[in-house]
């Protein structure tokens, strides 16, 4: 039996089907990942276009099917532009959507990492971002929402790097990023998130080796 639900959320992954249909991967807070079908999405003039494209922020109405979940319309709240506009922006915000799309699950929700991702979109397309700075602290405050990394000391040994790691944990996500340290903690904290997932995450991150190219 099929029937409508409204699921609020992020499109975190976005593909086309066929000729004129998309695929997307949308982050909700109340299902987790959701994979969900937009048929006629890539026709001109179609209604739903806009709201297949990546980073789009919105509260979505989809069909349930046996299977699979069906768009039927969608309030947008925000594109974020920014991120689409600029390459390096574009680049770090397809890392953590594809670093987000690995660790979420479907039909668990997902408020803590769906507020999460809108917070760190919002830092990346302000101003002028700490590219490196965001990722580490997304990274680690993720690992922090999914339960992996509760030693601090399983990253560094050194009290400066243990303890930014320890604020990063349960610093409010508004505030998450506002955090400061001396660079080369930051620089050591930065290289052991990402030695951590380089080592821990079993497949293959396209977007990390693009991030590669811009360090």
């Amino acid at each position: 039996m099929e029937f409508d639900l409204r699921v609020r959320g992020i499109v975190i992954y976005s593909a086309p089907v066929g000729e004129y249909d998309k695929r997307i991967v949308f982050l909700s807070q109340e299902r987790g990942r959701m994979t969900i079908f937009a048929n006629g999405a890539r026709r001109q003039g179609s209604r739903i276009a806009a709201c297949t494209r990546s980073f789009c922020m919105g509260t979505f109405t989809v069909r349930e099917g046996r299977s699979s979940y069906y768009l039927i319309s969608a309030d947008i709240e925000e594109t974020f532009p920014a991120l689409a506009d600029d390459m390096t922006r574009m680049c770090y915000a397809s890392y953590v959507c594809e670093l987000m799309l690995y660790y979420s699950r479907e039909e668990l929700p997902a408020a803590e990492e769906l507020n999460l991702l809108y917070v760190t979109f919002r830092n990346l397309a302000a101003g002028d971002p700490d590219y490196r700075k965001i990722r580490s602290f997304f990274e680690m405050r993720l690992l922090a929402v999914e339960g992996e990394g509760a030693d601090e000391r399983h990253f560094s040994t050194r009290e400066d790097v243990t303890e930014l790691l320890r604020l990063i944990k349960i610093m409010p996500l508004k505030k998450l990023y506002s955090l400061n340290a001396p660079e080369e903690t930051l620089l050591e904290m930065s290289d052991a998130s990402l030695r951590y997932i380089r080592t821990h995450v079993d497949k293959e991150l396209r977007s990390l080796l693009i991030l590669d190219t811009l360090y």
